[in-house]
């Protein structure tokens, strides 16, 4: 992106918005500047911009403006003349955009003036816009703005760069040719050429050796988009998983307590009754804060707590009373010990070895991972690896969006409907493989809302953070009454 707009440092602003980055405005309207002030009269004819990209160091960029009138005899000649247009483009980059100035993309370094025959050459050299990469090839992605990148004080990322020159070209290094044809533009050669007024917000250029695979330009772009739009993802499924990994916890807990009780009501369900009761005691709450003062508030927040944790106690004790009704460990009705004097057949008492933690944890690990249970969650665990990165690298591989918007409606309808199904799976221990498929669904489809938001509306800043995470809590209060509308419906 910084490439193109470099350029519009060369070019001023007479009408672009302030936030519209315009490449090679300053061109002309310096030129202008400078023959209006020195009486001479110069018109502006064709206009192209050139970038030239090496495999190392600085890119170097040329606006070439076609000059015609007789003023142009006195520019060719007249050293000064170009001296005032350096300065008018140099006074120019540090003009504030707020003053009606189109916006630099980045700094421009060595700005040199001069005339070929009748045509004026603006050229500098800009700094650290190229990276080698994968198969060494040539890597720029300062044309999309989508991974938030840009300058500090960035406006409008969606905001296309403009074009005001007739023709932008884009010359790969040398021995190199375009491995990707960007929207709106062109290859030629190892050039991509732009004759439209503006380029998309999602361009990527790559260039490589000749006979290089088009396929490896993809997992360039695809490296790059998972490394700008992969960490916000993160740090939001995080957070939406602290309120939505303890809610399923609660919810595959539900299998015993079905199973003891033989069934499930709402009406001897606490936890229920608190969720449903939930919205009302936050109204009362706002309630209490915008009408009666906030220790009134504060009072009902103290009582709906009380009242609310009274539940618990009740909870608990009731599972208490049943587990006095089963059988001890030793098998005996009563929870007596046995002797711990009895002795062996042979009238000896019996021998007791000791071991260290880890030898324990040794012997047992293999069991406990053998187990049908175990296995069972190890194969969806796996699964839902697999399923979750194969659709991440199609996000992030179609840097241009083209499914994201998909992937995110059906991300987010994914979790509340996972509830749904856990519910149903609950009420039979048998269905281990549905609950947790169910557990494994609601939690990827966080991080595929998350990414695929990202890919779609850019990493401009932590909005897409903050609405994974609110969607996180919603998800799990409205997960959670689908939940037992689904376990009311298999146990009714």
């Amino acid at each position: 992106m910084g490439l193109l707009a470099a350029l519009a440092v060369l070019a001023g602003c007479s009408g672009p918005a302030p936030e519209t980055e315009v490449v090679c405005d300053e061109c002309v309207d310096a030129v202008s500047a400078v023959a209006e002030r020195t009486n001479r009269s110069v018109a502006v004819g064709e206009s192209a911009t050139h970038v030239y990209l090496n495999r190392s160091g600085d890119p170097w960029v040329e606006g070439r403006v076609a000059l015609d009138g007789s003023g142009v005899e006195a520019l060719r000649t007249n050293e000064t003349l170009l001296n005032l247009v350096a300065t008018e483009l140099t006074n120019a980059d540090e003009a504030r955009y707020e003053d009606g100035y189109s916006r630099p993309a980045f700094d421009r370094r060595g700005i040199s003036v001069a005339m070929d025959g009748g045509t004026l050459v603006v050229g500098y050299r800009v700094p650290e816009v190229t990276e080698r990469t994968v198969g060494g090839t040539v890597f720029l992605d300062r044309f999309y703005r989508q991974d938030g990148e840009g300058r500090a004080d960035e406006t409008d990322f969606d905001e296309p760069i403009a074009i005001e020159t007739d023709r932008l070209v884009v010359h790969g290094p040398e021995g190199t040719e375009p491995l990707v044809e960007p929207p709106g533009a062109a290859t030629r050669g190892g050039r991509v050429v732009w004759t439209d007024d503006s380029i998309s917000t999602r361009t990527y250029l790559v260039f490589g050796s000749p006979g290089t695979p088009a396929a490896l330009a993809t997992v360039v772009t695809t490296l790059d988009v998972l490394a700008w739009a992969g960490p916000p993802a993160a740090w939001g499924t995080a957070f939406a998983w602290v309120v939505l990994v303890p809610t399923l916890a609660l919810c595959l807990n539900y299998t015993g307590r079905v199973e003891r009780s033989g069934g499930w009501s709402p009406r001897s369900d606490r936890w229920f009754q608190a969720l449903v009761l939930a919205p009302l005691g936050v109204g009362v709450v706002w309630g209490g804060l915008e009408s009666l003062g906030s220790l009134i508030a504060l009072a009902v927040v103290v009582a709906v707590v009380v009242v609310g944790g009274s539940y618990v106690p009740w909870e608990s004790l009731a599972r208490s009373e049943d587990a006095t009704d089963e059988p001890s460990d030793d098998g005996r009705a009563d929870g007596t010990e046995r002797d711990q004097g009895q002795t062996t057949a042979d009238g000896e008492y019996p021998r007791v070895y000791y071991e260290d933690t880890a030898t324990t944890i040794g012997r047992l690990a293999p069991d406990i991972v053998a187990t049908p249970r175990a296995r069972e969650r190890a194969r969806v665990a796996a699964a839902a690896v697999v399923v979750t990165a194969l659709l991440t690298l199609v996000l992030a591989a179609a840097h241009t969006a083209s499914y994201a918007g998909w992937v995110v409606n059906i991300a987010a309808l994914t979790t509340p409907a996972a509830f749904t199904v856990l519910g149903f799976a609950v009420a039979d221990r048998a269905r281990t493989r549905l609950q947790w498929t169910a557990t494994a669904a609601a939690l990827t489809g966080v991080w595929l809302l998350a990414f695929g938001r990202l890919v779609d509306v850019g990493a401009h800043d932590g909005s897409v953070v903050w609405l994974v995470i609110g969607w996180g809590v919603v998800a799990s209060y409205v997960g959670s009454l689908l939940f037992y509308a689904g376990l009311w419906a298999s146990t009714r």
